[in-house]
């Protein structure tokens, strides 16, 4: 867990530089610029939320294993506020009804402990929990989930045993930060310390069907959704364990015209036709 604790020590330094930058940067400013500054760093956080956060682009920028606290910006914008807010709340006093007169300073300090204590929560929230109980049920070079919550963990069993490192799938949750699921930056995060004696680095790519096929060479794994809007019946995939909406990972074994081989932790070696993929 080193490689996560240096990540957090180095977003929490990154949020308090943000925090003493912008008081200083705006120790002269009004309030409608803090105003202004704090209404754009919120689109800001938006924007980062829904288009950058889980973005592949995301493993390139920060090729290591404690990816998923690098690529956490939430501390930083965090700080960014707090800075704002710092210089927002003036050091006069203000009577508040019901309550008494309370000078700027409190208010100050309780506002940046809040919004501290808030981005801090989201670099911590990977760690929190236990992963889930493990068996170890192997079908010669193929690891089955033993647990509802695996099969990212049980792919990347399998995967590391085409290349020649055992992995159990507890030692793969461990690894992965496997919860009530497997964030695909866990998954990235187990890979790259699995591998390490190998001298080898997952890669992390977002491609199309017809890309994949083009640039498909040994197995890998994908993740995969079923679509909550798919008018088609997604009962039979629900059978076998899938939940609309949900990531779940399954390793591709080879490909053969529009012929997927897949192995599926949850059930087995299957062959998934192109529109199957695309479901």
């Amino acid at each position: 867990m080193s490689d996560l604790y240096l990540g957090i020590a180095i977003l929490v330094a990154l949020m308090v530089a943000s925090f003493l930058l912008v008081a200083w940067l705006t120790r002269r400013s009004s309030t409608v610029t803090c105003d202004v500054w704090a209404a754009i760093t919120v689109i800001g956080i938006a924007v980062y939320a829904r288009w950058i956060w889980e973005d592949t682009l995301m493993a390139r920028l920060f090729p290591y294993s404690n990816l998923i606290i690098l690529s956490n910006w939430f501390p930083i914008a965090a700080g960014f506020l707090a800075g704002l807010v710092w210089q927002r709340i003036r050091d006069t006093p203000e009577r508040i009804p019901g309550l008494g007169t309370f000078r700027g300073l409190p208010r100050r300090i309780f506002a940046t402990v809040i919004l501290a204590a808030a981005g801090c929560s989201t670099l911590v929230a990977p760690l929190l929990g236990e992963p889930p109980e493990c068996g170890n049920e192997w079908d010669g070079d193929l690891c089955y989930q033993t647990s509802g919550a695996t099969c990212s963990a049980a792919a990347a069993s399998t995967l590391l045993q085409f290349y020649g490192v055992y992995a159990s799938e507890g030692e793969m949750a461990e690894r992965c930060l496997t919860r009530r699921g497997t964030n695909w930056k866990g998954l990235y995060r187990g890979l790259t310390l699995t591998l390490r004696s190998q001298q080898r680095r997952p890669e992390v790519v977002d491609l199309t069907i017809d890309e994949l096929k083009q640039q498909f060479a040994d197995p890998c794994i994908l993740q995969c959704e079923l679509k909550i809007d798919e008018d088609g019946p997604t009962l039979p995939y629900e059978l076998n364990g899938w939940v609309p909406g949900q990531a779940h990972s399954v390793v591709l074994m080879d490909i053969r015209g529009d012929r997927f081989q897949v192995f599926d932790p949850s059930v087995g070696m299957e062959v998934w036709p192109r529109d199957a993929m695309q479901t």
